[in-house]
């Protein structure tokens, strides 16, 4: 019994080299298409995602919501190039002082994809460099709105590994910073944009995270 694991270690020692170096049977290039699932999150920017001073008339919080991505594009070895959509929610929680409060809130995203990739046996490394333009927009119960928009940066890490020939799983940790420098109110067929401050909720920034399913065709 002895001789037998001490054959079975041998083997397997001398097996993992050859096992390493094989290529393995994936098809990185072609068309791209991908659609995440995950949370997305505050990040302060212009505007805080949080206020909780004795001073504040709407102390409170902008917290975790849901979100989803979805990308289209052609992959070479080395690099990706093409188009992504993403969505997140926020959940606004303030305790406003006579006014209504947030019902929903979200951002939507249209970005341009650059992906330099780092292909490791069936692992892909990737980094976003993705230039766009986002909306913000967080609703009140009463119907009116704040909203702010403008340039948006998709930035982060993605990690892809292929199950199967042309198909992925993954994971990515997107940072979406914006330059949006005005929010701007919507009441009662009104449209005030002022610059944007702390004290309003829009014009923050996000980072989404999440799970990653896609593959390569043609």
């Amino acid at each position: 019994m002895r001789s037998a694991r001490l054959l079975f270690v041998f083997l397997a020692l001398a097996l993992a080299p050859s096992a390493a170096n094989a290529r393995p049977n994936v098809d990185r290039r072609g068309g791209h298409m991908a659609l995440s699932l995950g949370a997305s999150a505050c990040l302060p920017g212009k505007a805080r995602c949080a206020r909780d001073d004795a001073g504040d008339l709407a102390p409170g919080r902008t917290r975790l919501g849901f979100a989803f991505g979805a990308e289209l594009g052609f992959r070479w070895k080395y690099f990706l190039l093409g188009g992504a959509y993403d969505f997140g929610m926020f959940r606004p929680d303030y305790d406003i002082v006579d006014a209504p409060g947030y019902r929903t809130a979200y951002q939507q995203g249209v970005y341009a994809l650059l992906r330099p990739m780092l292909p490791v046996w069936r692992f892909d490394l990737g980094v976003d460099l993705a230039p766009g333009f986002s909306r913000q927009t967080f609703r009140r119960r009463d119907a009116s709105k704040e909203f702010s928009q403008g340039f948006s940066m998709r930035l982060g890490p993605i990690v892809h590994l292929f199950v199967a020939r042309r198909v992925f799983l993954g994971a990515r940790l997107s940072f979406l910073v914006n330059a949006h420098g005005r929010t701007c109110r919507d009441e009662d067929d009104r449209r005030v944009c002022e610059k944007t401050t702390a004290q309003d909720v829009a014009g923050v920034h996000q980072v989404f995270f999440g799970l990653v399913v896609g593959g390569t065709f043609l």
